[in-house]
């Protein structure tokens, strides 16, 4: 479908014409929110996929290390989130289906499946070697198996726009993003212990 704007406004936008198309898209996006999303089997999916996995690592991460493995959570839902506001603005991906039509970014996926299974895998992977193994094959299932099914269902939808999104352009992103926030975490972690043991003695 094709939504004409007068050659006029694009040629010379003014911020009232901005706010106004913002105004009308807000509504467009709050009714397809309700009358179409709401309460359908993916709304009901999303707000359990938002919830479960931090039961689950609740009872699996190890809470002599919690700060640590939070931190290092927390890098990644900032990374996550605004990698994703910007894959929207771009208009590279959209997501159909939200849990809030507010929230633009896949809130269920950037603030918990991402971080929660990162979290675990920095847990249980001590060497270097097999957390870049376990991030890359981390990377193969969000992007091969979990991507493919989001747009099957109509939660996630690529548009080819500045670019046209490919899965393994994900299956890359993913992984090296989580060596960056590793080797960047790392240094923190160590720098803090360095300060502490300095400060004890």
């Amino acid at each position: 479908m094709t939504i004409k704007i007068s050659e006029e406004i694009k040629d010379s936008p003014s911020h009232e014409h901005i706010e106004k198309i913002k105004e009308i898209l807000l509504q467009l996006e709050y009714n397809d929110w309700l009358q179409n999303v709401l309460f359908t089997w993916q709304w009901w999916f999303l707000l359990t996929a938002t919830i479960m996995p931090w039961i689950i690592w609740w009872k699996l991460v190890d809470k002599a290390r919690l700060l640590e493995i939070v931190t290092y959570g927390l890098w990644w839902i900032l990374v996550a989130v605004t990698l994703d506001d910007i894959g929207v603005t771009l208009q590279l991906w959209d997501y159909p289906k939200q849990l809030m039509f507010l929230i633009h970014p896949l809130g269920p996926s950037d603030l918990t499946v991402i971080p929660v299974t990162y979290m675990l895998l920095y847990q249980y992977t001590s060497r270097w070697t097999s957390f870049v193994i376990g991030s890359f094959v981390v990377a193969f299932v969000f992007a091969f198996v979990f991507e493919p099914l989001f747009i099957k269902f109509e939660m996630l939808k690529f548009h080819d726009t500045v670019i046209k999104w490919k899965h393994w352009y994900s299956f890359v992103l993913f992984g090296v993003i989580a060596i960056v926030i590793r080797k960047f975490h790392l240094l923190i972690v160590d720098y803090v212990k360095e300060d502490n043991n300095t400060i004890n003695k």
